[in-house]
């Protein structure tokens, strides 16, 4: 675990150390918004070592917000095959109404192209790290992020498994014969295959409610190659954000609060694969607002359509300028389409 510790601002006070009584667990893409935090009992306190966490906070308690809302940056981090910096495939904008108990969800496709970087919006990460992508997904949906979590795909693997797997509810049933083995990137299959099968496994979900373990969640959010609806960027997206909700549910579920090796367990994944400028304050309040939510009251969009389903992002003809990346750009010469469908969703077109 990762805590950044955030600048003074005039309205702030200046961070400092507290070690809590009870250790706080951070449960990074569990809550709808990837985001909860659960305070052990006392009898898990010998389970726990005390850590030290840095607080940013706008006033003693209080969550940074604009017009209400707070917003929350949540990446997925595939390290695969990028050495340590990875790609920041799994981005979503979480936007809370901590006064209604609400929550929106804006997942953004990872091939939209940020023409002053030169660079599609997933490779920021390894170009700035996490506060060059938090500028850039507050300017792409005119919202301020006051937090962010960064979570490494292995990390949640490991912690999907911790939990003895998950419950998430296919749409559709779906094949996708190219999804790619780890570590078989260059594999030339013996030279006898010029499709280079070797180097992907074949993936088949079942319409219905199925029980995934962590390689199976994992997979199910990031297949990208099925024929049909499912093979796009803006399904995959949607997957994403099902499973960070069956996530939560089992988190939250009575089995695993009482279990004190599988809390454990979730806190070990914690501190390995969680970047984040979190701190006590506002984990405290971030645990009393997921108590209130409920997954009816969480609504999930993709950025890919306006309010009345007209497409503002699209595939250029040419991938010559983008250093031939297939990639997605706004209808119109900046992100002003994609900002009004945001302000319209929160504020009602305000």
């Amino acid at each position: 675990m990762r805590y950044v510790e955030m600048r003074k601002t005039a309205n702030a006070r200046g961070t400092k150390k507290r070690n809590p009584l009870f250790l706080v667990l951070l449960l990074a893409a569990a809550l709808p918004v990837s985001l909860f935090f659960i305070n052990p009992i006392a009898v898990l306190n010998n389970f726990f070592k005390p850590i030290s966490v840095f607080s940013q906070i706008t006033g003693v308690g209080k969550l940074a917000s604009d017009d209400n809302r707070t917003n929350v940056l949540i990446l997925g981090l595939d390290k695969r095959y990028q050495g340590e910096s990875g790609l920041t495939d799994t981005i979503i904008a979480a936007s809370l109404d901590t006064k209604k108990g609400e929550a929106s969800l804006f997942s953004i496709p990872r091939d939209v192209w940020v023409k002053g970087y030169h660079s599609k919006i997933n490779a920021l990460y390894a170009l700035g790290g996490v506060n060059l992508v938090q500028k850039v997904v507050g300017e792409v949906l005119d919202l301020p992020i006051h937090y962010f979590v960064v979570l490494d795909f292995a990390g949640f693997e490991r912690a999907v498994d911790a939990v003895m797997g998950i419950e998430v509810y296919v749409d559709r049933d779906f094949d996708d014969f190219r999804y790619p083995i780890p570590g078989r990137e260059d594999d030339d299959c013996g030279g006898q295959d010029p499709e280079f099968s070797c180097r992907y496994e074949y993936l088949s979900f079942k319409k219905g409610l199925q029980k995934m373990n962590g390689a199976t969640a994992l997979k199910f959010s990031r297949s990208r190659q099925s024929s049909g609806p499912e093979g796009s960027d803006f399904a995959r997206a949607l997957r994403q954000q099902k499973v960070m909700v069956a996530f939560k549910d089992k988190v939250l579920s009575l089995t695993t609060l009482v279990n004190p090796a599988t809390l454990s367990k979730l806190y070990d994944e914690y501190r390995a694969s969680v970047e984040t400028n979190i701190g006590l304050w506002e984990v405290e309040k971030l645990y009393s607002f997921s108590q209130k939510i409920k997954n009816e009251s969480t609504t999930s969009y993709v950025i890919n359509k306006n309010s009345d389903g007209e497409e503002i992002l699209y595939t250029p003809a040419d991938f010559t300028p983008f250093d031939g990346q297939w990639v997605l750009l706004p209808r119109t010469s900046d992100f002003s389409e994609v900002q009004s469908f945001v302000q319209k969703t929160l504020f009602g077109g305000r």
